[in-house]
C-alpha cells in the first residue's frame, strides 16, 4: 500500500514538472526559425509552416568537430556575398518590437568582425540590393560564438514568407552560421563598466593595457577603446597593445564593454600612459614632434575656362619656379590640376606661386593670401587616355623631377586614370615638358604588361618622386612612386604603391610601351575571387579614401605618408542615412564617421618588400596624424566630412602642401585651400 503512495506522488511530482516545462515553453519569448545541423536532415524548425531551408549551391553544412554548433558556411570560393542561408514557410506578420537572431560560430583562430545583411524578400544572393538591410555589426572571438539581430521597426513591418541571411564577409568554412531565431523580448542592459585598468610603455611607441569586469554579472562580448577620446579599436579579449604611438607622449585611455546586443557601458575611468623617448636608432618621421603647422593660403582664380573648385587632385612642387618669390620663405611654385565644369577633373595643369601660409584664429578666409598664376591651364596630355568602357570622374596625380637618363630638360611626369575602371587595363602614365603652352607630352605607357597585374586601380591615383640614395639601394633607375586607393577596396584593402623609371625605356619610351616596375606595397584585392582578410592595413575600411602620398625626408628621417579620409565604424555602400544601394537613388561609399588623416609607412619595410624579404601586404601604417582640427570646413553632405585631396613636398625645405576642398564658401560650390606643415629634423 505505502508503495502504491509513494508510486502515486511519484508521478503527480513527475506530471507537475512536464507542466511546468510545458508553460514555461509555451511563454517563452524565442522562437527558433531554423537551427541548422550538420546535414539538411538535421535542420530543426520551430515555427509552424515554416520547414524548408534556403541556401545558396555554395553554401553547405558544416560540422566543425564534437561538441562545436553545426551550420552552414560557404565551402567553394570565399565570396561574401554569394554566401547566404535562411528559411521560409506560410506568410507571417512581423511586429514591431520583434527582433531577428542569427547565431554564428568562427572557426577560425582570428577574430571576425563583419556586418551580415538580411532580407525579407529575396531568397537569393545579394544580387537585388534594395531588397537588403544591414544586420548589427558583429565581433565574432576566435573559436566562440556571437549573435548578430535585426529590429523590427516601422520601416521593416510587414507579412513575410523567409527570412535571408547573407554573411557579407569573404571566407571559406570558417564563419559558420548556427541558428535564425525570433524574439520579442529585447535586452537593453549594458555589461558592467571595465575596471583595474592597468597597463605601461613598452617603447616609445607602444603601450600595453589590462583590465577586468565583474565575474558576478552579465558578461561581455567585447570591448571599445578609446585613445584621448577617439574610438580606437574593437577588442575580445581584456587586453591590447596600442601601437603608432608618439615618443615622450601622454595618452589617455578609457573602455567601455558591449554585449551580443551591442548594449554598451560606460566609460571606465581614464588611465593614462607616458611613451619613452625616442630610440636614437629610429629614424622615422613623426607627427609630433617632427611636423609644425605653418597655417594655409587661397588659390588663384582659374584661366583659360578651368578652374580650381573640386581641383588640385593632383600636384607638383617644382624648386626652380617663381624665381622673383624667394625673399617670403617660400620659394619654388606648384603645378596641379584643375577642374573643367561639367566634364569633370580632366588633364588640365597650371602653374602657381606659393605665398606665405597664415594661421588664421578664427579661420577667415580673409586673413590669407592668396597665389598667383605663374602658367594659365593648359591640357598636358592631349587626348592620350581615352579610357574606353570607364566613367566617372578623372583622377589622378602629377610629379617633377630633374632630368633623367638621355633627357636634356626636366619633367612632368603623370598618372591618369577614371573613377572605374572596370572592363580593361588601359595606359595611364606619361611625362611632358615644362612649359604648358607646349608641353610636348610623350606616353601614355602601361605600368607592367597591358593584360597582367597591377590594374588600373592600384597604379593611377597619386604619384611622387623617391629619394635618389633610396632609389639606389632598393629600386634602382626608379625614382618615380606610383599608386592608388579605391574606396571599397578595389584597388586593395588599403593604399598600394609601385617603382618605376620611364627613362630606362627609351626616350621617350614608345606610346603603350609596358614599363616594368617594383611592388613597394599592395594589400589583397576585393576585386578577387580569393580576397584575403588577413591581408589588409590595420584598421582598414571600405568608406576609407587615401587620395594622395608623399615621400617625406628629414636629415637622416623618412617616411612615406598616404592623405584623406579614414572611415570609422560601419561602412555601407547606398545612402548616407544607412540605406543599402539600389538602382533608384544616388550610391556612395559610407560610414559612421569619417576623419582627415596621414598615415606613416616605414620606408624600410617597403626597401624590404622591394629585395622580396617582406611580402607587399606585410608593412603596416607605424602612426597617424589626426588633421580635423586644422581643417575648415566640413561638408555636410559628404557624411560631414573634411574632403582632402592631394599633396606635394619641397625636399629641400621640408614644406609639406595639401588640399582642402570644399573649404569655404556654399556647400557645394569646391572652394579649395593650401594648408602647409613644416617637417622638422630633430
Amino acid at each position: 500500500m505505502e508503495t502504491k503512495k509513494i508510486s502515486g506522488i511519484l508521478c503527480t511530482v513527475f506530471f507537475l514538472i512536464l507542466m511546468t516545462v510545458f508553460i514555461e515553453n509555451a511563454n517563452s519569448s524565442t522562437l527558433t526559425l531554423i537551427d541548422f545541423g550538420a546535414a539538411e536532415n538535421q535542420n530543426i524548425f520551430g515555427l509552424a509552416g515554416w520547414n524548408t531551408a534556403i541556401k545558396d549551391k555554395y553554401t553547405n553544412y558544416i560540422d566543425p568537430g564534437e561538441g562545436l554548433p553545426k551550420g552552414t558556411a560557404i565551402t567553394v570560393g570565399n565570396n561574401g556575398d554569394y554566401d547566404y542561408q535562411g528559411v521560409q514557410g506560410n506568410p507571417r506578420a512581423f511586429a514591431k518590437g520583434e527582433e531577428i537572431l542569427v547565431t554564428w560560430y568562427n572557426h577560425s583562430d582570428k577574430q571576425i568582425i563583419f556586418t551580415p545583411r538580411i532580407s525579407f524578400a529575396h531568397a537569393g544572393r545579394f544580387e537585388k540590393k534594395d531588397a537588403w538591410r544591414n544586420m548589427s555589426e558583429t565581433v565574432v572571438p576566435a573559436k566562440g560564438t556571437a549573435i548578430s539581430f535585426f529590429d523590427i521597426t516601422d520601416s521593416s513591418v510587414g507579412t513575410y514568407s523567409l527570412v535571408n541571411v547573407n554573411v557579407n564577409y569573404a571566407n571559406n568554412k570558417t564563419l559558420i552560421c548556427d541558428k535564425i531565431e525570433l524574439t520579442d523580448e529585447i535586452d537593453t542592459e549594458p555589461p558592467p563598466v571595465p575596471r583595474g585598468i592597468k597597463g605601461k610603455a613598452e617603447s616609445s611607441r607602444t603601450a600595453d593595457l589590462t583590465w577586468e569586469i565583474s565575474p558576478d554579472s552579465k558578461q561581455a562580448a567585447g570591448y571599445r577603446l578609446y585613445r584621448n577620446g577617439l574610438f580606437l579599436k574593437v577588442v575580445t579579449e581584456k587586453h591590447y597593445s596600442d601601437t603608432g604611438l608618439l615618443p615622450s607622449t601622454e595618452y589617455s585611455y578609457t573602455i567601455t564593454a558591449f554585449d551580443n546586443r551591442k548594449n554598451e557601458s560606460a566609460h571606465s575611468e581614464p588611465f593614462r600612459i607616458t611613451t619613452r623617448q625616442r630610440e636614437a636608432s629610429d629614424l622615422r618621421i613623426y607627427p609630433s614632434p617632427d611636423f609644425v603647422y605653418k597655417g594655409a593660403f587661397r588659390f588663384p582664380e582659374g584661366s583659360n575656362g578651368v578652374g580650381w573648385a573640386y581641383g588640385a587632385r593632383g600636384m607638383a612642387y617644382y624648386p626652380g619656379g617663381d624665381p622673383e618669390g624667394t625673399d617670403d620663405g617660400y620659394p619654388g611654385s606648384i603645378f596641379a590640376s584643375g577642374w573643367k565644369g561639367d566634364v569633370g577633373m580632366e588633364s588640365y595643369v597650371s602653374e602657381i606661386s606659393i605665398p606665405a601660409p597664415v594661421i588664421s584664429p578664427n579661420k577667415d578666409i580673409n586673413d590669407l593670401n592668396t597665389a598667383g598664376t605663374l602658367q594659365k591651364f593648359q591640357d598636358i596630355v592631349r587626348d592620350k587616355f581615352q579610357v574606353d568602357g570607364a566613367s566617372g570622374d578623372t583622377c589622378g596625380d602629377i610629379a617633377y623631377l630633374p632630368r633623367q637618363g638621355a633627357q636634356t630638360s626636366g619633367k612632368l611626369y603623370s598618372a591618369w586614370g577614371k573613377h572605374y575602371q572596370f572592363y580593361h587595363k588601359a595606359v595611364s602614365h606619361s611625362w611632358c615638358e615644362l612649359n604648358l603652352s607646349d608641353p610636348k607630352p610623350q606616353g601614355g605607357w602601361y605600368i607592367g604588361p597591358k593584360n597582367g597585374r597591377p590594374i588600373n586601380f592600384s597604379i593611377n591615383s597619386y604619384l611622387f618622386s623617391i629619394p635618389p640614395e633610396w632609389a639606389a639601394a632598393n629600386t634602382p633607375g626608379k625614382l618615380l612612386a606610383t599608386g592608388r586607393y579605391k574606396d571599397g577596396g578595389l584597388s586593395g584593402r588599403g593604399p598600394s604603391l609601385y617603382a618605376y623609371g620611364p627613362w630606362n625605356e627609351g626616350n621617350p619610351p614608345p606610346p603603350n610601351a609596358e614599363l616594368s616596375y617594383t611592388t613597394l606595397l599592395q594589400y589583397s584585392l576585393e576585386t578577387d575571387y580569393t580576397s584575403d582578410p588577413s591581408q589588409s592595413m590595420k584598421g582598414w575600411s571600405k568608406a576609407d579614401g587615401w587620395s594622395g602620398g608623399e615621400w617625406l625626408t628629414a636629415g637622416k628621417r623618412s617616411a612615406v605618408i598616404f592623405v584623406g579620409v579614414k572611415g570609422i565604424g560601419k561602412d555601407w555602400y547606398g545612402l548616407q542615412d544607412g540605406t543599402l544601394h539600389s538602382k533608384d537613388h544616388i550610391k556612395g561609399r559610407w560610414a559612421e564617421e569619417t576623419r582627415a588623416q596621414i598615415l606613416f609607412y616605414d620606408t624600410e619595410e617597403l626597401a624590404a618588400v622591394a629585395h622580396g624579404k617582406m611580402q607587399p601586404y606585410e608593412p603596416q601604417p607605424y602612426s597617424v596624424m589626426d588633421i580635423e582640427a586644422f581643417m575648415y570646413k566640413k561638408r555636410k553632405w559628404i557624411n560631414q566630412h573634411h574632403l582632402v585631396w592631394s599633396v606635394c613636398f619641397d625636399r629641400d625645405r621640408g614644406f609639406l602642401y595639401l588640399v582642402e576642398s570644399e573649404a569655404y564658401g556654399k556647400y557645394g560650390d569646391g572652394n579649395i585651400l593650401m594648408h602647409v606643415w613644416k617637417v622638422t629634423v630633430p
